[in-house]
């Protein structure tokens, strides 16, 4: 079946947007290799034109952020886009299988991704919420000098994780997720923002409205040299700030 494009656009970025999530750290990896493997299996149905509509798909655009993927089994998930769902139907190759569930797992979570997170699943952002992300990584960038790859506690296993966090921010290579609980904040002078760095993430939470997660992406050619920088500065910090308490442990002993 041949979809207009704009609902084709939704529907790939709704495939997109899911992948982002199964990363997240509690769902399991037996878990993740179902969800990943069923986004491949839709996604080579979408480009294969092997689906089906069920429902009325409206005369104006669809956004992408009016879909979103409904993860159930390879046949039965779908992207729901409210007044109509995408279904796969008849059969694709194993081959157009597999080589979409390499790309999903090597591009899910590229530079700038900006994903809407709505419980353990993660959906294309509406444009409040990329707006939202893109101030936050630029607050937290001018911030940077003031940030510790450790946190107050003494668990110190995700260090080097929140280390490649920070260089991800200073080099650009990060992706965010965001959960709006109201109106988004479009002024984040007027809210408190409180800034906590654990488990190979940055957690943003703007005065209650809305959390922010920013970790870091592949990084692309481009920002290669310039991460590879910033994490050495990072790493070394941690690896320091480590080391110290290590000996204020032995000094005091």
């Amino acid at each position: 079946m041949n979809l207009r494009e704009d609902v084709m656009m939704a529907a790939r970025a709704a495939v997109w947007a899911r992948a982002v999530g199964a990363w997240d750290r509690v769902i399991t990896p037996d878990w993740r290799e179902d969800i990943l493997h069923d986004l491949a299996a839709f996604l080579a149905h979408l480009r294969a034109g092997a689906v089906e509509v069920d429902g009325y798909v409206p005369d104006r655009k669809v956004h992408p952020w009016n879909c979103f993927f409904e993860h159930e089994s390879e046949m039965f998930s779908h992207v729901d886009c409210y007044t109509f769902s995408i279904y796969p139907d008849h059969k694709v190759s194993k081959t157009a299988v597999d080589a979409a569930l390499v790309e999903l797992r090597s591009r899910a979570r590229a530079a700038g991704t900006v994903v809407r997170r709505v419980g353990f699943a993660t959906r294309p952002a509406p444009p409040d919420a990329v707006t939202l992300a893109l101030a936050v990584v630029q607050m937290v960038r001018a911030r940077l000098s003031d940030l510790s790859p450790i946190g107050s506690s003494e668990e110190n296993t995700y260090a080097l994780a929140n280390a490649a966090a920070l260089a991800a921010i200073e080099a650009g290579n990060w992706f965010a997720e965001v959960e709006i609980y109201s109106d988004a904040p479009l002024d984040l002078s007027n809210n408190d923002v409180k800034i906590w760095i654990y488990d190979g993430h940055l957690d943003i939470d703007i005065g209650g409205k809305a959390i922010v997660w920013i970790s870091a992406a592949r990084a692309p050619r481009a920002l290669r040299s310039s991460f590879v920088t910033a994490y050495a500065k990072w790493y070394g910090r941690a690896a320091s700030i480590m080391l110290a308490r290590q000996l204020e442990e032995v000094v005091g002993a």
